[in-house]
């Protein structure tokens, strides 16, 4: 049976305070149905909350969560996690981890200190969508599973083969040595318009730098060559998510 909550210092609800800016390494949630019914194809849901009206009007929803559900109204939990509550509920799951480096195969998103989880969110609903289902990210790179990350790649994360690598330098060569065409994005002297480059079968990765910054210098030099998506010369460069999404449209496998 549901749990009703009505008091904010309740230690059952904590755990779903916050968590706008923070990477647990126990836990994720995910926040909306759609969000949630990915989630609960791919992981165990242990503890999830929404409110006594939208349990009450979505029954069958609700059968297939196999954790612990706690109820509470409508402004109870928007004053919880400070916003208007709207997506109807919330989700938390045991963190899936990250994969090794040694299984990877196949096109590959690389991101490189890309530190904004909106963007990294949005280029993983690209990548997945694309057949880029490949997401090797370094430490400096938002995690792909903060909630806002999660919410704006559609819950497609779930769907991804994720890896996260002290060194992008070093998962380079573990990569060149199965194949791997290695394409770094940067709008400068040297890199070659994306669409002259002959796609190869599988093996190619598309790395995105930080939005400010571009890519890192060394991390440039270890790719094996550099593109760039022509621009008017006013722009200098486009989105990152954006400029994700087009050039894995080029090479993607679909």
């Amino acid at each position: 049976m549901p749990e009703l909550i009505t008091d904010h210092t309740d230690i059952r609800i904590r755990k779903f305070l916050g968590l706008k800016g923070i990477d647990k390494d126990d836990y994720i949630i995910g926040e909306g149905y759609k969000i949630v019914q990915k989630m609960n194809s791919i992981l165990e849901i242990s503890e999830l909350l929404t409110s006594e009206t939208i349990f009450k009007q979505n029954p069958t929803f609700f059968q297939d969560i196999p954790g612990t559900i706690y109820l509470a109204d409508n402004k109870f939990i928007s004053e919880h996690v400070g916003y208007k509550f709207h997506q109807g509920v919330f989700a938390i799951a045991s963190h899936p981890g990250y994969k090794s480096l040694e299984s990877i195969s196949g096109e590959t998103l690389i991101l490189n200190n890309l530190d904004n989880a909106e963007n990294v969110g949005a280029i993983i609903r690209s990548a997945t969508g694309l057949g880029f289902k490949n997401i090797l990210m370094d430490m400096r790179s938002c995690s792909p599973f903060l909630k806002r990350s999660i919410r704006v790649s559609m819950g497609n994360v779930f769907f991804a083969n994720l890896f996260r690598e002290e060194s992008l330098i070093d998962s380079f060569e573990v990569m060149k040595k199965k194949g791997y065409q290695i394409l770094s994005a940067a709008n400068e002297a040297g890199a070659v318009d994306y669409r002259s480059i002959k796609k190869v079968d599988g093996n190619i990765a598309v790395v995105i730098g930080n939005e400010g910054n571009g890519i890192e210098e060394n991390i440039k030099k270890a790719s094996t060559g550099l593109i760039k998506i022509p621009v008017l010369e006013n722009v200098e460069h486009i989105n990152a998510a954006a400029a994700g999404a087009i050039l894995m449209s080029e090479y993607s496998p679909n």
